[in-house]
């Protein structure tokens, strides 16, 4: 008899395995610093002409600080609730916080649908952010380092396409401000995406 075999029990993620991760970001995001310099020091690079000459991590033990392309994202894992979150608060083109008025509200709960991938537009005491919230016990290195850069490029791109990926769930011809409510029905013998 044929038996399937289930695939090898990945080890559970640890703070020992977040912290070293959080490590390794920090030192891709200097590099890609350095790397967008040496390509063009003049080019006005979104975040990165600004940017320290290199990622700083402090914290541990569940909380860290990683500060890169001018940016501070907060990283907190709980091992009892088996969860962990990268943030970074969504700024104005003066550097201040966001405090959202109704119409922005609604704009970013829309990015939240059809172009913020895996991070999402949150608010906390009535300032903006950019989040990403993943079970811990499953994460991997990938899926970290893509949230991470998710939630950076979201609160990067707060304003204009609001997007945390090139991706996007609507058609391409979609206007980025429709409602999806607005958008028609799928015929009947089609199930809704």
């Amino acid at each position: 008899a044929d038996h399937v075999h289930p695939a090898p029990a990945r080890a559970m993620t640890t703070l020992d395995d977040l912290d070293r991760w959080i490590h390794e970001t920090a030192a891709d995001a200097a590099e890609a610093i350095d790397d967008a310099r040496r390509q063009d020091p003049d080019a006005p690079n979104e975040g990165v002409a600004d940017a320290p000459a290199r990622a700083e991590v402090v914290g541990g033990d569940g909380t860290w600080q990683l500060a890169a392309f001018g940016r501070v994202a907060l990283v907190m894992a709980d091992p009892a609730a088996g969860r962990m979150r990268i943030m970074t608060p969504v700024l104005d083109g003066n550097g201040q916080p966001v405090v959202p008025d109704a119409a922005a509200l609604e704009r970013v709960l829309r990015a939240n649908f059809a172009t913020a991938l895996d991070a999402r537009y949150a608010l906390h005491q009535g300032q903006l952010w950019s989040a990403y919230l993943h079970p811990l016990p499953a994460l991997t290195r990938d899926q970290f380092r893509d949230g991470f850069n998710q939630t950076l490029a979201l609160a990067a791109t707060y304003g204009t396409v609001y997007s945390s990926t090139g991706f996007r769930f609507a058609p391409a011809d979609a206007d980025a401000d429709a409602d999806p409510a607005d958008a028609p029905a799928p015929p009947a013998d089609e199930p809704p995406v």
